[in-house]
């Protein structure tokens, strides 16, 4: 069981996968002035400093606040708002629920020690005029390293994107530095680590039951099996959780939702080899990292030392990396990109393990015994063996190729150049394409023209812009083609009807909101309703009935009558929600929540003010969500 069940993909500068990257890489030379890189930043102290990136690259950037804000607006489509860390016991910022699952996964990363979002702005000059980014995110890694983080899909990147991912990754290798362009965390993973964070608290930790599930997931023991051998449930699985967030227990977090049946068990410590011997890491303490030999011997080393030692590695440590993928992802390739990618994969894993997979169980090679040579020995004996066989390879290429097995499994071998789609514009102009797409979007909701239209009106769009006979346009039957490549499905030349309602609907695809517990999500909505009150002022009118509901439960938590809503009602349904609603006078007793199905012996330990509450559960919001249009 893996303590880092997850890992974002690398985009380095050298290994973009994504056709406008390779735009930009390939002009880097002439596009971007890596010597004009420069950092924007708001210190811890206050105030603001920006200077050459080769020079400040070892600033604090896991501890400064945004260089911009996440605006907030009626009607607006993602949800920005504020994520508190676990890692640095602070709120970080984010502008989409995407965002939001990457800070989180972040957060549960136990090689990441801070991290912050809009952290700077990186300036670099081009064709003599300065452009600007802020990446989403900046982390800083145990071993002292950073990672800056991009979140974008592939269907959001357009050409200023791509230029300004491209230099990002750029500068990141300027100074070292890691570049990851994340579209999103796998599905199944978020999920469990979604409903983990909900644990993530100190409050949370329990010392005593702490101890008593060490012992009893000593050895793999299904998780409510050995809740209920520690104790009541109720009390012992925020424990667990608690536990299983701060990696002191291990779980299969990426093949399957958590349940009652996953497998738990102590996270395993597994030898590392420092200062020429074979110990164990025993214990942490911030920084600080606790060793002991076999022979009882202890130590006390700074982390950021140990990961920086001469031949430090973790023995054994290819348990912990990412399944390969299967031959059968490499359907489609052609027959001598599959074939290099899973010699490769051969190669590396000897690397790794020591044992090649396709001989016979025996003692490793000389020199790739991992007890007796570093990976990085290891990686200098693979290049010396290929080379001597006739391949241009060094250690460096054996260590990136490595790099990229153990990150993104076989993928990571494929050579991409043998994955290239044709474009559609093909060898047309992409200007054409351009403007022929504009003037798509320009009869969208207007009366069905024939393509020989959409020939005319591209050609004036392009002089209008361009000047005329400044763009080549492609002869009639070329463009006829690109014209239905580019049309297929919109009913561009069929019926109108169809076409407008095809352009009505919205640019992406609505999705269910799921919540896993109460809590977890919560939402504020009001609603006019058809009924005439006598207002305060003896004044019939209608009223707004605005209300805030657990998205798990469906309860009603609070809801509030006003004439017109306000932000104060806001507040005021908060104050509701996470107050136990007392008894009135009056109230039939079955009303009350000791009467009800909740459990009321067990909450009123927790809270003495229960002891005479109503039936209506006590909710604490996690992320409350407002109706951009009404509320």
């Amino acid at each position: 069981m893996s303590h880092r069940p997850w890992s974002f993909r690398r985009v380095g500068s050298l290994e973009f996968d994504y056709e406008p990257y390779r735009l930009f890489i390939t002009l880097s030379a002439s596009v971007f002035d890596v010597r004009t890189f420069e950092v924007e930043f708001a210190e811890c102290i206050g105030g603001t400093r920006r200077g050459p990136l080769n020079e400040l690259w070892s600033a604090p950037f896991e501890q400064v606040k945004p260089v911009r804000t996440f605006p907030s607006f009626r009607g607006q489509k993602s949800f920005p708002g504020l994520y508190f860390a676990a890692t640095m016991d602070a709120h970080v910022g984010f502008e989409s629920w995407v965002e939001r699952d990457v800070a989180m996964m972040l957060d549960f990363d136990p090689n990441v020690v801070g991290f912050s979002s809009q952290a700077f702005w990186l300036t670099w000059t081009q064709a003599g005029e300065e452009h600007r980014h802020a990446p989403d995110y900046f982390a800083r890694l145990a071993d002292g390293s950073g990672t800056v983080i991009d979140v974008r899909t592939d269907g959001r990147i357009d050409a200023p994107d791509a230029e300004a991912l491209a230099a990002a990754a750029l500068a990141c290798e300027e100074v070292g530095w890691v570049f990851q362009r994340i579209a999103a965390p796998e599905a199944t993973l978020a999920a469990n680590v979604r409903w983990l964070a909900g644990y993530r608290h100190a409050r949370c930790f329990r010392g005593d039951t702490a101890e008593t599930l060490s012992r009893v997931f000593a050895s793999p023991t299904p998780l409510l099996t050995g809740a209920s051998l520690a104790g009541d449930p109720m009390a012992v699985l925020p424990v667990l959780y608690h536990l299983l967030w701060n990696h002191t227990l291990a779980v299969e977090l990426s093949n399957s939702l958590l349940g009652p049946a996953s497998l738990v068990s102590v996270h395993q410590k597994r030898p590392v080899r420092f200062d020429g011997r074979a110990q164990t890491v025993v214990g942490l303490s911030g920084t600080l990292v606790r060793l002991a030999t076999h022979d009882g011997h202890a130590s006390v080393v700074q982390l950021a030392h140990l990961l920086a030692g001469e031949g430090f590695e973790v023995i054994g440590g290819t348990a912990s990396r990412r399944r390969p993928l299967s031959a059968s992802a490499l359907e489609g390739l052609r027959g001598d990109a599959a074939d290099s990618a899973l010699r490769w994969e051969r190669h590396i894993v000897e690397v790794l393990t020591g044992a090649d997979p396709e001989a016979p169980p025996g003692a490793p090679r000389p020199g790739y015994d991992p007890a007796r040579y570093s990976l990085a020995q290891r990686e200098e004996t693979k290049a010396t063996e290929l080379a001597a066989a006739g391949e241009k390879v060094t250690a460096r290429t054996v260590k990136r190729k490595r790099q990229r097995y153990e990150t993104q499994g076989l993928a990571g071998l494929i050579d991409r150049r043998a994955d290239r789609t044709t474009k559609a514009s093909g060898r047309t102009d992409e200007r054409v394409l351009e403007a022929l797409q504009q003037a798509i979007s320009e009869q969208s909701a207007r009366s069905t023209k024939s393509a020989s239209f959409y020939l005319w009106r591209t050609r004036e769009i392009l002089a209008s812009q361009y000047g005329s006979d400044a763009v080549p346009m492609p002869a009639r039957a070329t463009f006829y083609r690109l014209f239905e490549r580019v049309t297929a499905g919109q009913h561009t030349t069929g019926s109108a009807r169809t076409r407008q309602s095809l352009a009505n609907r919205p640019h992406r695809t609505f999705r269910q909101t799921t919540a896993g517990r109460p809590g977890e999500i919560v939402e504020i909505d009001s609603t006019p309703l058809d009924v005439m009150v006598m207002l305060d002022d003896g004044i019939p009118g209608r009223v707004e009935l605005t209300g805030m509901i657990d998205l798990a439960t469906r309860t009603i938590t609070a809801a509030v009558l006003r004439p017109t809503t306000k932000s104060v009602d806001a507040s005021l349904l908060l104050a509701r929600t996470v107050t136990p609603e007392p008894m009135r006078p009056g109230w039939a007793e079955a009303l009350s929540m000791a009467r009800s199905v909740l459990p009321h012996a067990r909450l009123l330990e927790l809270d003495q003010r229960l002891q005479h509450a109503a039936a209506r559960p006590v909710i604490v919001p996690e992320t409350i969500v407002c109706e951009h249009g009404l509320a």
